[in-house]
């Protein structure tokens, strides 16, 4: 017979074909099969041969290949097709839809053992379709698909235990029920036993457990629904602190995906763009602030470039939702409240009521509100006092003192001061490399007295340190001088007020990634690859400029080694940097790692991307970018006390722009992101990263 089947089949030899449809049908010479049967049958019939045709024709017109084989073997007692042809009769799916049909079905699979059937006859008496609603049948044949493992049974059986409907009311065996439906069943079914977990009765509400089967079901890239109910957990507090910023993430996720009521929940005004959505979003619902945030956005009006979108300004909406916030204690939108009243911009002027508005912020931490009184507290001004008597006639440390108050060492963060020390240093000592670089990179930051980007002043600074030094002594003081003359060459190059020299900003560069400076030896590399020389030597010199900033967790390098893999078809090498890019929480790099995964492409883990950090980190000698990034590895974990640490260690006896600018960022509160440092790097030299794919996949940062 199998000698037989194998020509059959490939001569498309019909009498042949019908034969052995007609053995499998009679067990003759082979193991009954009415599923090889209707194959063979259907092969037949396809070409016209009569007595196939007579033998498959019980079954109507019409239906598709695969509802044709599910009758035929219903006729036949097969139970699965049974049940399955009762779905069909009671979903109306290619055939009338027909109760009664679909009840006599499930009940003849059922009463042979067939779990599928059971559970819909049980949910038929359950919500009367069909039959007279009956509890305790319900939970018969419930009992007797649970006994199969049947995981929709099982939940089944859990609700009427948690209900007391058709047994006696009884929570801990609901609760045992509801864990074994969770543990066999997919992804909805998990949802579904953490929705009773959520919002049933006192019995096995449990918020924790919804929340941790949430989550495991969330994992899953196009469930919705878990992203969905995780987002209510964080929006009202139900298990978990309430984080109204955490659920906007996740109803974003599911709106994303096109989850209804996720999309009608968020239902944002076109005008918000990129993370101004979060911002409305929360500020709406309460977060004081967000709420600071979209006040200053309708204060001066904001359009963004990147994801499309105006703000225009509307200083009476800034009034009020600064008001909201103040009236929450945030001391920030006290202090910009209190500068409306003063000046009578958007409100009546009301001296009185800005004095008010100016302590309460000062009281509540607001470091613009404590500059504009001066140091409020006498506390204070006995230890300035005694900082001024201590370096008034020896300044060797004082732009150590800088640093601290810029990054707010001892818990106190104060420009003011940093810049009033650096200064200070600066006026004994114009060349020394720190504190140059301090005083430099103040002003390009805009922490100067006009709170305003001043290049000029920058390259003020930093034009007397490079003038007076030769080069650096130490491998400490070659990271700071990198920094220096990276940020020389952008000056040089970009600067505002400035007047450019792109050869002598070109020599600074050069100067900078040969000492290691990420930033300068991404900027080489890319200059070396855009002239397009054919020398071998030259294209392979920046290509090891760009590995070595890459290895020290530089996210632009790190973006054009990826881009360049898959240009080449290196998957593997992509996947590589793609999947560290990620671990950093730069965001494009995140949905290009989620949308692979969904693809089933192979990556790295997670965890191996971020021990390649923690181990770079780790090195004798480690360089300091390879802290910093370390600490956005932790940031992105939840780790936010270990990423401060690793971001000081980026200070450890030089200067590095970013760790102290982050460090700053974390002083103030502020959220300095790894996006936003990439972009701010990307806007400086108008710059933008290719895009890349492979397959079907673009993501344009």
């Amino acid at each position: 017979v199998s000698t037989q089947s194998t020509g059959a089949t490939q001569q498309n030899n019909a009498e042949g074909q019908f034969l052995l449809g007609e053995c499998y049908t009679h067990g003759e010479g082979v193991e009954q099969s009415h599923k090889e049967a209707f194959r063979y049958y259907s092969q037949a019939a396809k070409q016209g041969h009569p007595l196939a045709i007579s033998a498959l024709n019980t079954i109507p017109s019409g239906l598709s290949e695969e509802k044709r084989k599910i009758w035929y073997l219903a006729e036949r007692g097969d139970t699965g097709a049974q049940n399955d042809l009762a779905l069909c009769y009671y979903k109306h799916d290619e055939v009338e839809k027909d109760l009664e049909k679909a009840i006599q079905l499930w009940t003849t699979a059922a009463s042979k053992g067939c779990a599928g059937a059971q559970n819909h006859l049980g949910e038929c008496y359950q919500k009367g379709e069909g039959v007279d609603q009956n509890w305790e049948e319900a939970v018969k044949w419930w009992g007797l698909a649970a006994q199969q493992g049947n995981s929709e049974a099982l939940f089944n059986l859990g609700q009427c235990y948690e209900e007391g409907r058709g047994v006696l009311q009884d929570g801990t065996k609901a609760l045992e029920l509801y864990a074994l439906a969770a543990s066999k069943g997919d992804v909805k079914l998990k949802v579904k036993v953490g929705r009773r977990y959520q919002e049933g009765t006192e019995l096995i509400r449990d918020y924790q457990k919804a929340i941790a089967l949430f989550r495991e079901a969330s994992d899953n890239y196009y469930d919705t629904d878990a992203k969905f109910f995780l987002g209510q957990c964080y929006m009202h507090g139900r298990g978990i602190p309430k984080n109204i910023g955490q659920a906007f993430c996740y109803y974003s996720g599911a709106a994303y995906q096109g989850h209804k009521l996720a999309a009608e929940v968020l239902n944002i005004p076109t005008d918000f763009a990129g993370s101004k959505r979060k911002i409305l979003f929360c500020a709406e619902h309460g977060d004081a602030d967000a709420q600071n945030s979209l006040a200053t956005f309708y204060s001066q009006g904001y359009h963004d470039d990147c994801y499309g979108g105006d703000i225009p300004r509307d200083i009476k909406k800034a009034i009020e939702w600064w008001t909201k916030a103040a009236e929450q204690g945030q001391c920030d939108a006290q202090w910009n409240l209190a500068r409306c009243y003063e000046r009578g911009e958007g409100v009546d002027q009301d001296t009185n009521k800005a004095a008010v508005l100016y302590t309460k912020a000062a009281e509540g931490g607001s470091v613009e509100a404590a500059q504009h009184f001066g140091w409020i507290t006498e506390e204070q001004k006995q230890y300035l006092r005694g900082e001024e008597d201590r370096y008034k006639n020896e300044l060797s440390d004082a732009y150590n003192l800088s640093e601290s108050y810029v990054i707010g060492g001892g818990g106190f963060q104060n420009d003011a001061r940093a810049r009033y020390w650096v200064d200070r240093f600066l006026e004994e000592y114009p060349t020394f490399y720190y504190a140059a670089l301090l005083g430099s990179v103040f002003h390009h930051w805009g922490i100067n007295s006009n709170r305003k980007r001043d290049d000029g002043a920058a390259w003020g600074v930093l034009q007397a340190f490079i003038n007076g030094n030769s080069g650096p002594e130490s491998m400490h003081q070659q990271y700071s001088f990198g920094e220096g003359y990276r940020l020389a060459s952008d000056l040089l190059s970009y600067g505002e007020g400035v007047e450019h020299n792109l050869e002598q900003a070109e020599r600074c560069l050069k100067k900078a990634a040969d000492w290691d400076d990420v930033e300068a030896q991404t900027q080489w590399a890319l200059q070396w690859l855009s002239k397009n020389e054919t020398s071998t030597v030259d294209v392979s010199e920046a290509r090891g400029y760009l590995e070595k900033a890459a290895n020290q967790g530089g996210i632009m390098a790190q973006w054009h080694l990826t881009q360049q893999a898959f240009q080449k078809k290196e998957n593997e090498e992509a996947f590589k940097w793609l999947t560290r890019m990620a671990a950093q929480g730069y965001t494009p790099a995140k949905l290009l790692h989620a949308e692979a995964t969904a693809q089933g492409m192979k990556l790295p883990t997670m965890a191996e991307a971020q021990q390649w950090y923690q181990q770079k980190a780790a090195e004798e000698g480690a360089k300091p970018h390879c802290h910093h990034a370390w600490g956005r590895v932790q940031e992105e974990m939840g780790s936010l006390e270990s990423a401060r640490a690793a971001f000081q260690n980026t200070l450890a006896g030089q200067c590095h722009l970013v760790g102290l600018r982050r460090l700053r960022a974390l002083a103030r509160k502020e959220n300095w992101t790894i996006d936003q440092e990439v972009q701010e790097a990307l806007n400086l030299r108008a710059q933008v990263l290719p895009s890349i794919q492979w397959s079907k996949i673009e993501v344009q940062p």
